[in-house]
């Protein structure tokens, strides 16, 4: 899995607000790192599921 730096994210998003005429501010950052710390931070199966795994029933 890529791991985005928080500047190319802070760029993706600019460039996606810009395609799809959006607001490319960021109303708050410090949610914004608390987002991008949790979410490398979890351990989530779903996220490194495999296919056959996604189908087999639970």
């Amino acid at each position: 899995m890529i791991k985005f730096s928080q500047e190319k994210l802070l760029l993706l998003h600019q460039l996606i607000s810009q395609e799809t005429g959006g607001d490319a501010g960021v109303r708050d950052y410090g949610l914004l790192e608390t987002a991008y710390q949790t979410y490398w931070n979890l351990s989530v199966p779903e996220l490194t599921a495999t296919f056959p795994d996604v189908l087999s029933p639970n």
